[in-house]
């Protein structure tokens, strides 16, 4: 018996042109086509596959649902690997390596940086500033935000 992995996402867009499939654990996004859709939204609907049911598939689209993760053995505990993966980073940053502070701002963003691909879209009048401190200041890594100030100009 098999199951789709719990972090999978079926995204259709309004006009039913195409098909996304993505899966958030193994950050992995594929197109796929209106029948395989339909047919991983009965999958969802069950909860369980059989394996009558992977053998009504195409080879190729198999090999794509078990090769990403997709579809997993029922018995795989895909909430140890997310535990798993939050133990180590969180030994990182415990630890007295480096810290990452990654945003990801949408297109509307307003922190007007001068490398900015918006070119005449952005708005004018927000600057951001960065302090810059060794990772032993922050200690406990909560109080990261409190180096990082916005303001109107």
């Amino acid at each position: 018996m098999y199951k789709l992995s719990y972090y999978n996402f079926l995204i259709q867009d309004p006009n039913g042109q195409f098909f996304l499939l993505y899966n958030s654990l193994y950050n992995g996004l594929y197109e796929i086509g209106k029948e395989q859709f339909e047919t991983l939204q009965q999958f969802e609907k069950k909860g369980t596959i059989s394996t009558e049911d992977m053998s009504k598939l195409s080879a190729s689209f198999k090999t794509l649902l078990y090769k990403t993760h997709i579809v997993i053995d029922s018995n795989y505990d895909e909430l140890s690997i997310v535990q798993r993966r939050e133990k180590i980073i969180r030994q990182n940053l415990n630890s007295n390596k480096s810290v990452f502070l990654t945003i990801v701002p949408t297109n509307s963003c307003n922190l007007d940086c001068v490398y900015c691909f918006e070119g005449e879209k952005r708005h004018k009048g927000i600057i951001c500033r960065f302090r810059r401190y060794p990772p032993s200041h922050f200690g406990d890594t909560r109080s990261l935000f409190s180096c990082m100030t916005i303001q109107t100009g």
